[in-house]
């Protein structure tokens, strides 16, 4: 089972997704990978909700920790 408590910025499960429309989803993403609650919902509206691709958007933008 992977570490839910990973340092900010680390893939945590690929196949994690995050739920834009649920303020606690986006309020713990935003929280572990180092940026504010709406560069969340713009990344998931940009490359959809795979946490690992909402990391890899914020990180090419330079949005994460």
């Amino acid at each position: 089972m992977p570490d839910l408590d990973s340092a900010p910025g680390t893939i945590i499960d690929p196949e994690h997704r995050i739920d834009p429309h649920t303020s606690a989803s986006v309020t713990e993403w935003a929280e572990k990978l180092g940026v504010g609650e709406d560069e969340i919902i713009d990344a998931v509206t940009a490359v959809g909700d795979r946490v690992a691709d909402v990391e890899r958007h914020l990180k090419s933008k330079g949005d994460t920790r």
